[in-house]
């Protein structure tokens, strides 16, 4: 298991794994298709969280290569 933060190169792959995860998960705040997220925003997401020094995000590599 490689377990890594977050980089901004990640945030299509992070998108789609939310969205998924909303598919098939009855206990996530959001259902499937309530959330409006893009790439794009998640990137800018990701950026203030390295900016601002704010913990980050850690991903397991495997979940970003399904």
């Amino acid at each position: 298991m490689n377990i890594r933060e977050i980089k901004l190169d990640d945030a299509e792959n992070f998108v789609q794994l939310i969205k998924e995860v909303e598919k098939q998960a009855d206990f996530m705040l959001y259902g499937a298709g309530e959330r409006n997220i893009t790439a794009e925003k998640q990137r800018k997401q990701l950026e203030v969280i390295k900016n601002h020094r704010i913990q980050p995000y850690l991903l397991q590599k495997i979940l970003l290569e399904y």
